[in-house]
């Protein structure tokens, strides 16, 4: 019996940028935030249909559906699919990344490798903050374990305080936009790009940034 045919769905992006933040390159995956009405089940293949406000660029790639979020009640979350993409398809999802980042297709994501962590940190938005703790990080963007969300919305800017003393003072600071609210891997927390270069990026994160030891 022939499997089914992958779903098709247009997607539209108002810049470029809004496109590769909303992707993530987590060690050997590579995944797309997607805002769609369309609720998938996990492991639904699709085909996007990708285009751009700012570019007359046209992409087609095809994944499957690996989680999908739901409208927030208390933040302005999105319902949406994030897509995986694999093989020949992870390919042609960082071709597409490198043609919108402005790099030869031939470079691919050119994204580093994501570490998982467990690191203290504050969140602060518009004079409020909270304590959070960072899940996983690479010098391009984080996953952010946090429940209490009230004053922070996709797309906004953040500031992050990455291991502060005694949860108040001192630590790395570092500036980023919300890419996604909603839950990974069962966890519910915020997928954020940095805004800061990457080098004070890696210098800020580079205790962290390592591989853990083999056993």
């Amino acid at each position: 019996m022939d499997s089914e045919p992958p779903i098709r769905i247009g997607v539209w992006y108002p810049q470029r940028r809004a496109l590769l933040a909303s992707s993530t390159a987590d060690g050997t995956l590579l995944t797309l935030f997607v805002a769609t009405p369309y609720a998938l089940a996990v492991g639904t293949p699709v085909v996007l249909e990708v285009s751009l406000g700012d570019s007359q660029l046209r992409f087609e790639v095809e994944g499957r559906v690996r989680a999908r979020t739901t409208a927030g009640r208390t933040v302005k979350q999105e319902a949406g699919l994030v897509i995986l993409f694999e093989g020949a398809h992870k390919k042609s999802a960082a071709r597409m990344l490198a043609t919108c980042a402005g790099r030869s297709a031939n470079d691919g994501t050119a994204l580093d490798s994501r570490f998982a962590v467990d690191v203290e940190c504050r969140l602060s938005v518009k004079g409020a903050s909270l304590v959070a703790r960072v899940a996983d990080v690479s010098s391009t963007g984080a996953f952010i374990k946090a429940v209490k969300l009230t004053s922070i919305r996709k797309d906004g800017e953040i500031t992050i305080q990455i291991d502060p003393i005694f949860g108040r003072w001192g630590g790395h600071v570092l500036k980023a936009r919300v890419v996604w609210i909603g839950e990974k891997n069962g966890i519910h927390g915020l997928g954020v790009r940095f805004l800061d270069e990457r080098s004070h990026v890696r210098d800020s994160l580079k205790r962290h940034l390592v591989m853990p030891p083999r056993s």
